[in-house]
């Protein structure tokens, strides 16, 4: 699916037409700089948590979600994105290790196809075809976990994302933390939290001289909202809504023991 790219190419394609856009004032170059790397934490924050439950010792669970993100007015101009929605789908797990402690992991794989060194040809077609990656890695530790009474738990991940070398403009990763809280109600359950999400990228030595070792980042706050339900006895499902500078909706599926 193209649009599962759409996320780091539009940062890769802000880098090649920014610095060579003589109509781009330094000022709009940091401004839209800025909005992408908002845009890419708030991406990576969605849907990272369904729940403030921490599994028990070796518990488990495995499953898929799909984030539904609205692109920023200000990304219209770009060839990469001609619609106004870009989905994503991840697959994850979670670990518990006792003492109130999980292990969380993510990711997403994606195609990436066109000639880097061709500006209109990177988002369809070209000479190039190979494989993007974004991972999600964390902790989460259960700050109130008793049984009948709201759940409370803290959770902190890192994202990372590794591109194909033709397409690797530098180093891009970011950092979620999120206080979470959640209540069952028998087979269903809510679940609202909030936090945190920093990126930065570094710029590759190699690829612009302009911007040769230079880094940029920035924060935002994002806040979730959502309900789960157990339509199986090992099965779950889930839907949310994450809320800050940029929206989104997130879907999902798992399938585990507590």
């Amino acid at each position: 699916m193209r649009n599962l790219r759409l996320i780091t190419l539009l940062l890769l394609v802000i880098f090649l037409i920014m610095p060579v856009s003589q109509a781009q004032s330094q000022n709009t170059i940091e401004e839209t700089l800025s909005a992408a790397l908002k845009f890419f934490g708030s991406a990576m924050g969605a849907g990272l948590y369904h729940s403030a439950d921490v599994h028990g010792p070796l518990r488990f669970c495995i499953g898929a979600n799909a984030a539904l993100l609205t692109v920023p007015d200000e990304f219209q101009f770009l060839p990469i994105l001609d619609d106004d929605k870009i989905n994503l789908g991840y697959l994850h797990a979670n670990l518990g290790l006792g003492a109130n402690l999980e292990v969380t992991g993510r990711m997403l794989f994606f195609a990436l196809s066109g000639d880097p060194g061709d500006i209109g040809d990177i988002p369809t077609s070209g000479t190039f075809d190979g494989n993007g990656q974004l991972y999600s890695v964390g902790v989460k530790y259960g700050l109130i976990q008793k049984p009948l009474v709201p759940k409370l738990a803290l959770q902190a991940s890192g994202h990372f994302v590794t591109l194909p070398s033709e397409f690797d403009f530098g180093t891009v990763r970011g950092v979620s933390v999120k206080l979470i809280a959640s209540h069952s109600f028998g087979i269903f359950g809510v679940y609202v939290g909030g936090g945190i999400d920093y990126s930065r990228v570094e710029i590759d030595d190699n690829f612009l001289p302009d911007l040769a070792g230079e880094s940029f980042d920035e924060s935002g706050f994002l806040y979730n909202i959502g309900v789960q339900a157990n339509v199986l006895p090992f099965m779950t499902v889930n839907a949310g809504l994450n809320f800050g500078e940029y929206n989104s909706y997130d879907l999902g599926v798992d399938i585990g023991i507590h």
